[in-house]
């Protein structure tokens, strides 16, 4: 039954009745008297169904962001002095460890989720991108949602490859945009969700220089995905006292958006937390979190290819030497 995805759930949130089921004394970020103020967004935004967009929250993004190495190293100083365990903390001269799982990548789309999937993919781990490894087809995001709304673990239901009965244990591009949108990072008691369950899983973030990112989401589908979070899910890149929707107001939600999640970090110290940027470095700064190898990190686009003159009996989606996701 559990293969099957909740379907009664599913014709809940399509008449909007689901939204009265969140628990509504869970915050978004941990803590109340050590998270950032959260700033809800504009309330006036229309759908395109009766699906009630679900409530969401940022906190301000901070003019000179910290560096991805800089924040990791003030909190693995933080587990430290606290005496809490980390996994690269072993004998230098060897890889030998693994993460904590389930692995749960919380990057926004077009931050490198596909390249990280097949990342672990190669180093041994059963991964799941987009969508469950179970049949019929399921969007992780639906399954999240749906266990959300009800109360369960987050991926109960959609965390067993059917194919191999081997338990999933890395998660990437977990947010669904439509029908009914859903992303932990971004919905109210999201994360908090995923900490309730999975207490003492890895939280991995892969943030993207903004300008690489907001160029590849408005390629894509020609800036289809931006359209649906504003129609869907009532996301506009509006965040604070910016209420346009450019590129500014965009870089602050974005950097908003690894603000909460660093701060669910700070909150939730059982949970292991990686934290890179995307850059040059990033295939041996994986290796020194994972024990993987850098030579698993390749550059990888999801879909079919854009060129129609492409052998598909050929074509492979992913390429090394490259960190441009």
């Amino acid at each position: 039954a559990n293969q099957l995805h909740r379907l009664v759930s599913l014709s809940h949130l399509s008449s909007g009745k689901a939204i009265d089921e969140i628990p509504r004394n869970i915050s978004s970020g941990g803590n109340a008297s050590t998270s950032m103020p959260m700033l809800l967004p504009p309330t006036n935004t229309t759908t395109t169904s009766k699906w009630k967009p679900l409530p969401w929250s940022l906190p301000r993004s901070q003019p000179l962001q910290q560096s991805s190495s800089d924040f990791m190293a003030e909190i693995d100083q933080l587990k430290r002095s606290l005496n809490i365990s980390l996994p690269w903390d072993t004998d230098t001269t060897t890889t030998n460890y693994s993460l904590p799982t389930p692995i749960i990548n919380l990057n926004l789309p077009k931050s490198g989720t596909t390249t990280l999937s097949e990342f672990f993919k190669c180093g041994g781990y059963t991964s799941a991108h987009t969508f469950a490894p179970i049949l019929p087809s399921v969007r992780i995001g639906d399954c999240m949602r749906d266990n959300f709304l009800s109360d369960e673990a987050p991926f109960q239901g959609c965390d067993i490859d059917q194919k191999t009965q081997e338990k999933v244990q890395f998660y990437s591009d977990v947010g669904i945009p439509e029908p009914h949108c859903f992303y932990s990072s971004l919905h109210d008691g999201g994360l908090d969700h995923i900490a309730n369950y999975h207490p003492n899983a890895t939280i991995l973030m892969m943030p993207r220089d903004f300008e690489a990112w907001h160029a590849s989401i408005q390629k894509w589908g020609k800036g289809r995905l931006l359209g649906r979070w504003r129609r869907i899910c009532g996301i506009t890149g509006s965040v604070g006292t910016c209420a346009h929707e450019d590129a500014r107001c965009w870089k602050d939600f974005y950097n908003a958006h690894t603000e909460k999640i660093r701060e669910f970090a700070r909150n939730h110290l059982s949970l292991t937390y990686v934290e890179l940027e995307l850059d040059e470095a990033t295939p041996s700064v994986l290796e020194s979190y994972t024990g993987i190898s850098a030579s698993c990190f390749r550059h990888c686009r999801p879909g079919r290819p854009t060129d129609p003159n492409i052998d598909l009996r050929k074509y492979k989606k992913c390429k090394p030497d490259s960190t441009t996701a």
